[in-house]
């Protein structure tokens, strides 16, 4: 019993430091390209980035934590779970670039559609 309340705190300190790093060095990365790229580019970029969050959450499919509960998985499941993994984020990657095209049409701005495109790989 005390080796699993070990593993636990052990497994919550890791995923506090997983996350918080995240945020800081997303905190740093926005801090640097606001002043690399100015109010306006850095308002332009942003417009794009409000979405990123939302297909990066879709295209994991909450697979991961599937993954770690399932003890039974072999070789040829984790085949598989990369080929549908893969196909369904070339897929959201799609929809994210074409995503583009609406918002561009809405700031009446062409700029989003190659800037949706180029954070596709995201």
């Amino acid at each position: 019993m005390q080796e699993i309340k070990k593993q636990f705190k052990r497994g919550i300190v890791y995923t506090a430091i997983g996350q918080y790093a995240g945020v800081a060095a997303n905190i740093v990365v926005n801090i640097v390209l606001s002043r690399l790229l100015g109010p306006t580019a850095y308002g332009v970029l942003n417009v794009i980035l409000v979405f990123l969050p939302f297909f990066s959450l879709i295209s994991e499919l909450g697979v991961g934590p599937a993954i770690v509960q399932s003890h039974e998985l072999d070789d040829r499941d984790y085949s598989s779970l990369f080929k549908v993994l893969t196909f369904w984020s070339l897929v959201i990657g799609g929809i994210f670039g074409l995503l583009g095209i609406p918002v561009s049409y809405f700031y009446n701005d062409k700029i989003y559609v190659s800037l949706s495109w180029m954070l596709v790989p995201n």
